[in-house]
């Protein structure tokens, strides 16, 4: 969770209703990223992984695998 999120959850959770101008401020954090949040855009990161072809676990696994394919001998081809 990006930081923005994080004060905006902050508040929610201790029942402040602030304004974006005033959490900004508060936290260092640009007033436009706190605009976007409010309004529901994600940030660049969750975006980002949104877009990913194979989710974290699995990447891990396949590492994994031609980690364990390498170790037995076999070629692990550029296009895997």
């Amino acid at each position: 969770m990006d930081p923005a999120s994080q004060v905006l959850a902050q508040a929610l959770n201790a029942g402040e209703h602030m304004l974006c101008r005033a959490l900004a401020d508060r936290s260092g954090v640009p007033r436009s990223t706190f605009n976007a949040r409010k309004l529901g855009r994600p940030s660049l990161e969750e975006k980002a992984q949104l877009q990913q072809y194979l989710t974290i676990e699995e990447e891990k696994a396949f590492a994994e695998y031609l980690v364990l394919m390498s170790r037995l001998g076999h070629p692990v081809r550029v296009k895997l």
